[in-house]
């Protein structure tokens, strides 16, 4: 028993994952701007906070939360405190899927697919970047990467979770 924490872009497949597992999804931080950011962004982190810190028992799953303070504050160039999250230290006892895709193409084929996103290509691209140079710098943090190019993998790729996870024990 427990909760994931599902980071990376937009169009990697975190949803499909989730609902897959037949987790309860938690929506954490969301991808695009709000007039009053700050106090939406005090108040979710407040919520979240509450969660993982009382309801560790049951299995969900948070879509974004910290890390995505941190990569969307700098591809936004948000001026948004986040002083206050230690990442090791609010994640030692949760478990971080990294889900991204090999190449910015696939993420281009999806955007172009699906025709619904609140955010420009650039951004998508951009973030896709960030994200990779978050995980990269914070290698220590416990994550798993996964590579969703295909979601005919899905299955691979919700085993290797389960595994990292420990949810089948």
């Amino acid at each position: 028993m427990g909760f994931l924490i599902f980071e990376g872009c937009d169009l990697v497949g975190k949803s499909s994952l989730i609902e897959k597992m037949n987790l309860t999804k938690i929506k954490g931080n969301p991808n695009f701007s709000f007039q009053d950011w700050q106090n939406y962004i005090s108040i979710i982190s407040q919520n979240t906070y509450f969660l993982l810190k009382n309801f560790q028992h049951l299995n969900f799953a948070l879509d974004r939360l910290a890390i995505s303070d941190y990569v969307y504050n700098k591809v936004y160039s948000r001026n948004v405190d986040v002083s206050h999250i230690n990442l090791k230290q609010d994640f030692k006892n949760s478990k971080i899927v990294y889900v991204t895709v090999s190449s910015v193409s696939i993420l281009e084929k999806r955007y172009q697919e699906r025709g619904d996103e609140k955010i420009s290509f650039d951004k998508v691209k951009m973030l896709y970047e960030e994200y990779e140079t978050f995980f990269k710098t914070f290698n220590d943090l416990p994550f798993i990467k996964i590579i969703n190019d295909d979601f005919i993998q899905q299955n691979n790729n919700i085993n290797l979770i389960n595994k990292f996870w420990n949810f089948n024990e």
